[in-house]
């Protein structure tokens, strides 16, 4: 979904960049992951298309797409509560390959493999600005209540739903933290979606959820700039790979399932050079 239009590589690097914002937050705040960024965007992008497709204005088109994504999000919260942290990150996973299943079993609705065409205008004239103007809000928003309820997301990452035990409202704030990140996804499958013109199978897959994902992880243990140059890294990447036609779409592939696996091995090795350092210096002192 990274076309050779600036602006629209540009789209992609905020997609990815807010997308990974959000799956921090609940990594780093309430100790959650989740792989479904994929899933959530290929359904409210669905919805998007279809609004606009459909003669709906593109503000409406928006507020529908982000509201399924609102909607999708909402449902990880019981998922989480009833799994737990460990086994709800492969839940949403495996949500993905199931969405695929329906998406390709559906053609008359969402097109199949070969996806959905929009009037690229629509897109460009609305969901860019108003896309802008709620993930701008959304993250001022999400940026003042972790700062005032830092010591709340602390004790709801300790004790999850049982941080009601300690007057936190563990259950709430994770179910609104869930509705918060499906609607910031929502909003950017909606501002891409319009932005390129269509929306597609191959546009938000499952190697980009997995990078999200690790990236988080590396952003909890690096320093900002190393996170970015690891952003940039796979915007790039996926830039570049959809342009090496006609074996484009599989390089892509290939490299966002091999991202998310360097990045791992990358903290596999942090951390044992961190131990490393550990160890010898216990030596030294002894």
């Amino acid at each position: 979904m990274v076309p050779a239009d600036p602006l629209l590589v540009i789209v992609w690097l905020m997609c990815v960049s807010t997308a990974l914002a959000v799956t921090r937050h609940l990594w780093q705040d309430f100790g959650l992951l989740f792989a479904s960024q994929g899933a959530v965007m290929l359904a409210s992008g669905l919805v998007f298309v279809q609004c606009v497709r459909a003669g709906m204005s593109g503000s409406w088109a928006v507020i529908l797409g982000a509201s399924v994504g609102a909607i999708l999000g909402a449902v990880h919260a019981p998922v989480a509560f009833r799994l737990g942290p460990e086994l709800v990150v492969v839940v949403s996973a495996v949500s993905h390959f199931v969405l695929v299943d329906l998406w390709l079993a559906a053609p008359s609705l969402t097109g199949g493999s070969g996806g959905l065409l929009i009037p690229r205008a629509t897109g460009l004239d609305v969901s860019l600005p108003l896309g802008g103007i709620a993930l701008g809000y959304a993250t001022l928003v999400l940026g003042r209540r972790r700062r005032a309820t830092k010591v709340a997301f602390s004790l709801v990452r300790n004790y999850g739903p049982n941080a009601g035990s300690y007057g936190v409202p563990g259950k709430r704030i994770i179910v609104e933290a869930c509705i918060v990140y499906g609607t910031v996804l929502g909003i950017l499958a909606c501002m891409s979606s319009g932005a390129v013109g269509y929306v597609e199978i191959g546009s938000f897959t499952i190697g980009f959820a997995l990078s999200c994902v690790m990236l988080a992880v590396a952003a909890s243990q690096s320093a900002p700039f190393s996170t970015l140059i690891l952003v940039i890294i796979y915007v790039l990447g996926t830039t570049v790979a959809r342009q090496l036609a006609p074996v484009g779409v599989v390089i892509s592939e290939l490299f966002e399932l091999a991202f998310p696996a360097a990045v791992y091995i990358l903290l596999l090795a942090k951390s044992d050079v961190k131990t490393g350092i550990r160890s010898q210096n216990r030596r030294s002192l002894v």
